[in-house]
C-alpha cells in the first residue's frame, strides 16, 4: 500500500466511543475466541480500524488520538493499561457496551487484523508516507502526535 498525501478532510467523529472502549470490546473479542492479542497487536489494531472506519464512512470511530512511537502508532493510556501484560496476550474480558450498529465492523475487522502477525501490522503502519512516517520519520517527533487530520488524509486515499 503506498501512503499519498492528496486532499484535506474534514474530521468528524462518528460514534460515542473512546479509544478504550474500542481496545477493550477487542481484548474480550480475542479472548473469547482463545486467540488473544499482545498489546502491540492492540494497538495496530485500533490504528488500522480507525483508519479503515475513516475510510468507509467519512468520520473517525473515536477522537482519541494517536502517538508515533517506535513499534508505529500508540494510544497511551491504552498502552499504559494493558503494559503490565509486556508483549504476552492479554488474557482479559471485559463487559463493554457496543452498539449493534457498529458490533459487525469491529468484529470483522478485528478478527481480520488479529489474524496478521503483530509485525506485519508493525511493518503495515510504518509504510513511507503513512501517518507514522510523516510524523515519526518525516518530520522526528518521537512520540509526537498524529493529527486526526492525518488520519483522515490517509483514509481518503484508502477509499479511493
Amino acid at each position: 500500500m503506498i501512503w499519498k498525501r492528496r486532499k484535506q478532510m474534514k474530521v468528524q467523529i462518528g460514534t460515542e466511543y473512546c479509544a478504550m472502549e474500542i481496545a477493550e470490546y477487542a481484548v474480550s473479542r480475542r479472548y473469547r475466541h482463545d486467540t488473544p492479542i499482545s498489546n502491540l497487536q492492540l494497538q495496530k489494531i485500533l490504528y488500522f480500524l480507525q483508519v479503515i472506519h475513516a475510510s468507509e464512512t467519512g468520520e473517525l470511530l473515536f477522537a482519541d488520538q494517536f502517538e508515533a512511537w517506535p513499534y508505529g502508532p500508540v494510544i497511551r493510556d491504552v498502552y499504559v493499561k494493558f503494559s503490565d501484560c509486556g508483549g504476552f496476550p492479554i488474557k482479559r474480558e471485559f463487559d463493554t457496551e457496543i452498539n449493534d450498529s457498529i458490533r459487525p465492523f469491529l468484529d470483522a475487522g478485528v478478527d481480520m487484523l488479529a489474524e496478521k502477525s503483530p509485525w506485519e501490522l508493525v511493518r503495515i503502519s510504518h509504510a513511507e508516507g503513512s501517518p507514522w512516517d510523516v510524523i515519526y520519520n518525516q518530520k522526528r517527533l518521537h512520540k509526537g502526535i498524529i493529527p486526526n487530520e492525518l488520519i483522515m488524509q490517509c483514509a481518503s486515499e484508502v477509499s479511493e
